[in-house]
């Protein structure tokens, strides 16, 4: 069952494929077993680790990311370490924004729609998705990121590898929504790297941005590079943090499109129906394991096709 492979495996999982990625001369021809030379590598460097310094910089990234999350406000230190306290979301300042919508195509603003990709049939799934999450993940910025601003998604965060396309999102959305700008290097249209190899790409963009999340998010939306791959990692990080899998919902855009090989996610996700043929739904299958994810994960390692 998909909730019983919750736990070490997971995070095992995860850490894996963070230090697999996380040295740039690593080529796409090494072997997962190179991986995780490479992973004893790094831990060598380490050399010896102060275990209250450890503590005390956990600490720091709890607090610091209630902060984001909360809007507390405040960071306060202890000699017991750091922490906040975690009142009721404060409006506009990290909490849920004041007001929630329910989607409805005929009303939702002319001025929000783009020719980036979505038609109506998407916009209408999208927006009846995101008008009843508590919290939604994106992969890929631009009108479904307005979207979300529209209808009130409470937490929201979200990478993209175009530096500018995120300064332009970030500038029509609610403060305290989190973005990530995730470098692969140099890009070309649609934010698609001139270097698909540059081994900095998984780590930048498909795993550090989530590293950062401590809580499972509702909603993954998919509509950047590297999907099936991203697809993956969103299904094991809502695993790896306690998520309930039969209530988590991954998307992926473009899926109509069907050189673009996405449909190997049915191999351990179940499409539910949609009345939309290019934005597709899934939830995690309840025989899927995270070694089933890595698996795919590594297979699409490469595959910067939007």
């Amino acid at each position: 069952m998909a909730g019983s492979v919750l736990g070490n495996n997971v995070h095992v999982a995860i850490v894996g494929l963070l230090l697999f990625s996380c040295v740039a001369y690593v080529s796409l021809s090494k072997s997962w077993i190179d991986g995780l030379q490479i992973q004893n590598d790094c831990a060598n460097r380490r050399g010896n680790v102060s275990e209250s310094g450890v503590k005390a910089f956990d600490e720091l990234v709890d607090a610091a990311y209630e902060l984001a999350v909360l809007g507390t406000g405040m960071l306060t230190v202890s000699n017991a370490g750091m922490s906040t306290p975690k009142p009721n979301p404060i409006p506009g300042e990290g909490g849920a924004p004041s007001v929630r919508r329910k989607f409805n195509i005929t009303s939702y603003p002319q001025e929000l729609r783009t020719t980036g990709g979505l038609d109506d049939s998407d916009r209408s799934v999208l927006g009846h998705i995101y008008s009843t999450a508590d919290s939604v993940f994106e992969y890929g910025l631009g009108e479904s990121t307005a979207i979300a601003s529209w209808v009130g998604v409470p937490r929201w965060s979200g990478v993209d590898s175009d530096a500018e396309w995120v300064s332009m999102a970030r500038s029509k959305s609610p403060p305290h929504y989190q973005f990530h700008f995730g470098d692969v290097g140099p890009t070309k249209k649609w934010g698609k790297p001139t270097d698909p190899t540059l081994g900095k790409r998984v780590l930048r963009y498909a795993v550090a941005p989530l590293a950062l999340e401590h809580d499972p998010f509702a909603v993954y939306l998919v509509d950047g590079r590297w999907r099936v791959m991203c697809a993956c990692i969103s299904f094991l990080h809502a695993m790896s943090h306690g998520a309930n899998m039969s209530k988590v919902q991954v998307l992926i855009h473009d899926y109509a499109q069907l050189s673009r090989g996405y449909q190997v996610i049915e191999k351990v996700a179940d499409r539910l129906k949609m009345p939309s043929a290019n934005l597709a739904v899934f939830q995690l299958k309840e025989s899927t394991n995270e070694d089933e994810l890595v698996a795919i994960i590594l297979k699409h390692v490469n595959v910067s096709i939007r």
